[in-house]
């Protein structure tokens, strides 16, 4: 099955799946429905693995020897269905873009051998950096071919960048590249044995690929997690069984599933019982005003006092938590776990949480510089907070940054 495909982060990918949980918990699905619907939230690396993210645990998953099992990591990049964008309402760019730049056809005098491989190499790169999708990127390829004075038709294989020239109604890989000076820069005037072969090549071969973007989307027919009370289906014999439960009713077969906590992401948690307050333990008004509470107000005092309320602003919101709490903050506020969702605030406290020198708040915050999502597109910006993170040994902004060809 061939689907319009998408290069997305991992952050991209939770954001959609966030989304799916949100819509889910506001209106359930029938059971058939529901089955359909996480058969759409598949993920596949660039190995072919597919991967899951569970909806209501934030579990990796990866199928591997027919089953589904655990994953503690998980790729920096997944391909997802375009559709599955659209329906977590990810904005998904129409035109193929590279730094501001659109791609067009070369005109035909100045394409030959080395810049039909630098053109297939840029809708490459520009695949795997999310700024393309899978139509888009055939529909492209399919305007790039040569002709050489024997009538043969070339081009560029996307994968590996290999030769093809067609023949005899296939594509035929060539260890060369076609000769630079038999290109035929002027199609207007062939001789009519040319002509035929142009034609044949027309008729036949035009729009096809020797190497396709993607190859054929087949992933499992089962999902790793299911919400409590749904139907279930058996991956050994395909029966549906009601609810969370061990095994299958039919044929005994282990159902390896995710049970949901008790608190999801979208709960608010119970607050914790108080504490009893023991003989010796003072009061709550005599411990208020403790002696290095007393030092912090009247170091805040000092503060206001000199530089105002920007530098007060600036202590409350790092002085006073951890670079975790203020990673913490952003999380919230870009998933909406407690407050409503609001990207301009996740990217406050991301940044917040980055200049403290979190890891995980420094890669958080290039992947947004880099798909521009609640910032401005600024790829020199991206780099710089990747690399941050690579620095600290952030393994997803290390596999991230050799994906875009840049150096920690």
């Amino acid at each position: 099955m061939n689907r319009d495909l998408r290069n997305v982060t991992a952050v991209t990918v939770d954001r959609v799946v966030d989304a799916f949980a949100r819509r889910h918990a506001e209106l359930p699905l029938a059971p058939d429905e529901l089955e359909t619907a996480l058969s759409d939230l598949h993920l596949r690396d660039s190995t072919g693995a597919y991967w899951a993210l569970g909806p209501w645990t934030r579990r990796w998953y990866r199928f591997a020897s027919g089953t589904w099992a655990p994953s503690p990591d998980h790729p920096a990049r997944l391909e997802v269905p375009v559709e599955l964008l659209r329906a977590g309402e990810i904005e998904v760019r129409p035109a193929a873009r590279l730094d501001g730049e659109l791609v067009e056809p070369p005109p035909p005098e100045r394409l030959g051998p080395s810049l039909l491989a630098e053109v297939v190499g840029d809708l490459r790169a520009r695949y795997e950096a999310g700024l393309i999708d899978s139509e888009t990127t055939e529909e492209l390829l399919r305007q790039y071919y040569l002709i050489d004075a024997a009538g043969r038709c070339w081009t560029v294989g996307f994968a590996t960048s290999d030769w093809y020239w067609y023949e005899a109604g296939a594509w035929r890989r060539c260890p060369t590249a076609p000769d630079p000076d038999r290109v035929l820069r002027d199609l207007a005037n062939l001789t009519p044995e040319l002509a035929r072969v142009v034609d044949d090549f027309l008729s036949t071969g035009f729009g096809t690929l020797p190497e396709p973007v993607t190859a054929a989307w087949d992933p499992p027919a089962t999902f790793p997690e299911y919400p409590a009370g749904a139907a279930v289906r058996c991956p050994r014999c395909g029966a549906m069984n009601a609810g969370l439960i061990a095994s299958c009713l039919r044929c005994a077969g282990p159902l390896a599933l995710a049970q949901p906590p008790t608190t999801t992401a979208h709960q608010r948690p119970a607050p914790p019982p108080p504490l009893e307050r023991s003989a010796q333990q003072p009061p709550p008004s005599a411990r208020r005003w403790g002696p290095r509470r007393i030092a912090i107000v009247i170091g805040v005092a000092a503060v206001l006092a000199v530089a105002g309320t920007a530098t007060v602003s600036y202590v409350a919101d790092n002085y006073f938590k951890s670079p975790e709490e203020l990673f913490a903050r952003g999380e919230n506020y870009f998933h909406g776990t407690y407050s409503p969702r609001d990207l301009g605030e996740a990217v406050h406290w991301y940044r917040r949480a980055a200049e403290v020198g979190h890891p995980g708040a420094q890669y958080v915050l290039g992947t947004l510089y880099l798909e521009g999502t609640g910032v401005r597109v600024d790829r020199a910006a991206a780099i710089s907070w990747l690399q941050l993170a690579a620095r600290q040994g952030h393994g997803d902004a290390r596999a991230l940054l050799r994906r875009l060809g840049e150096s920690w």
